[in-house]
């Protein structure tokens, strides 16, 4: 016997267990993050570097575990980093989540003589100061080869340049061919028109002249 069940009770289960179903996933989630988060785990949490995570630590702006030479983060100040900064600087209170040391992983007992190397004792490196976001990563510079094969359109090339109408006169003379996009505006290889520029001195140089705006105002002023 089969029961056809209204399509209104389906949305209206649907809308009553999507909210119980996102709260057990991240539940289950946040149970499986660590305790204590490397700087390397800390930087592509915050998408920076490692330089700018060590910069918020030894600023006072952020709390962090020392183990030796290492350091960690607990998940809960950087949670607690990332919820004060979406408040106002002159809001901002210090992030300071753990209040007594981690307990440190004791090194196993060697073999050959029997003991065992005490390991260093964690120290609780404390937040003075108020959070500040931290530093962007740095983007890797593009290679010429990146740049010859960049796509861009007349629009984006007119906007580096002096408007349309310069763009769409030099792109004129210099016979770069446009493609065709069915998603978008036709777009041409940057690097064409890089060819064309080293190879026509002459004609660019009577382009530039045409629309350069600092050229055009010194001719007026002789």
């Amino acid at each position: 016997m089969q029961i056809d069940i209204p399509d209104s009770v389906i949305d209206a289960l649907r809308d009553a267990l999507t909210p119980v179903l996102d709260r057990l996933i991240e539940e289950r989630v946040e149970q499986r993050r660590p305790l204590l988060l490397s700087v390397t785990q800390v930087a592509d949490e915050l998408s920076c570097s490692r330089a700018s995570v060590y910069g918020l630590i030894h600023g006072g702006h952020l709390e962090a575990v020392r183990t030796g030479r290492s350091y960690h983060v607990a998940t809960a100040t950087l949670h607690e980093y990332v919820a004060e900064l979406t408040k106002p600087s002159y809001q901002r209170d210090v992030v300071s989540a753990r209040t007594r040391p981690v307990r440190a992983f004791r090194a196993p007992a060697r073999a050959a003589s029997g003991r065992s190397r005490p390991a260093p004792p964690s120290i609780i490196v404390p937040a003075t100061r108020p959070p500040r976001p931290p530093r962007p990563r740095k983007e890797r510079p593009r290679s010429k080869e990146e740049i010859a094969e960049t796509r861009c359109t007349v629009a984006e090339f007119a906007d580096r340049w002096w408007g349309m109408e310069s763009a769409s006169a030099l792109l004129e003379r210099s016979g770069v061919v446009l493609t065709e996009n069915a998603d978008g505006p036709p777009t041409f290889r940057y690097g064409d028109l890089i060819e064309w520029m080293e190879t026509h001195n002459d004609d660019f140089h009577q382009w530039a002249e045409e629309f350069d705006p600092v050229l055009n105002r010194r001719s007026d002023q002789r």
